[in-house]
């Protein structure tokens, strides 16, 4: 019988160990991520430069920015409705981001 810790077979655990070791990505949980982190982390300082100078942009403007964005360089983002994302995927990317509007 194979032990378990915390509810994990022991053999979950040794698996994920060895691909850590070996410097293999493991999994992550959910979707892809629409934006690069890249492209993702570019964006989140722009709307910090622009709340930083004085400008408080609404939750329109800043979809519609991330939109305009998106277009531009022609990234598939099927998630996107008519190319602009919506209020979830603007809060998870404030969250993310660790940006807050004003």
């Amino acid at each position: 019988m194979i032990a378990k810790k915390h509810g994990i077979e022991e053999s979950t655990i040794r698996f994920r160990l060895r691909k850590r070791k070996a410097g293999e990505a493991l999994k992550k949980a959910g979707r892809k991520s629409v934006l690069d982190i890249g492209i993702g982390s570019k964006l989140a300082e722009y709307i910090d430069v622009i709340c930083n100078l004085g400008f408080s942009p609404t939750i329109d403007e800043i979809l519609s920015l991330v939109g305009e964005f998106v277009k531009g360089q022609q990234l598939n983002a099927p998630q996107f409705t008519n190319g602009r994302p919506g209020r979830i995927w603007l809060k998870i990317f404030m969250r993310r981001s660790k940006l807050t509007l004003r």
